[in-house]
């Protein structure tokens, strides 16, 4: 999911990330980030196992004090992954304030990263809430 939000870094620091689909969710705390123009996280640790969700985000500094947030949510199960799971992303400032609630539901499509001839296809799904052109959008230098 990528998200462009009027939000500084320290305020995103200080703000609580929660991460869901269906019912399972990932709460994480994100006072880890750096305060470089982009920055990442893993949660919950360990990351990669068969069957355990895993959660990723990249963290970008925007101009006009955006923060751009790029969020992963990895099954780590291809076949766990069907049309019509809802995921759900939540971010609440330090102060209890909700900056974001947005939920979308799946439709997947299958993809092959390393070609047709290597393995099963893959499943995923994107959702842009950022607005424009996020990911050449420029980072602010710092």
């Amino acid at each position: 999911m990528l998200l462009a939000l009027k939000i500084s870094r320290p305020q995103l620091q200080s703000s609580k990330l929660t991460v869901c689909r269906n019912d399972e969710c990932y709460p994480t705390r994100l006072e880890g980030l750096s305060s470089r123009p982009s920055t990442f996280m893993q949660w919950p640790m360990p990351v990669g196992m068969k069957g355990k969700p895993t959660m990723e985000l990249i963290a970008k500094s925007l101009e006009g004090g955006d923060e751009g947030l790029n969020i992963f949510y990895n099954l780590n199960d291809d076949e766990a992954s069907r049309d019509g799971d809802v995921y759900r992303v939540t971010l609440e400032g330090g102060d209890g304030r909700i900056i974001t609630n947005i939920e979308r539901t799946a439709k997947y499509q299958a993809f092959q990263p390393n070609g047709p001839d290597c393995g099963p296809p893959c499943h995923g799904v994107a959702f842009i809430e950022a607005g424009g052109d996020f990911e050449n959008r420029p980072l602010i230098q710092k």
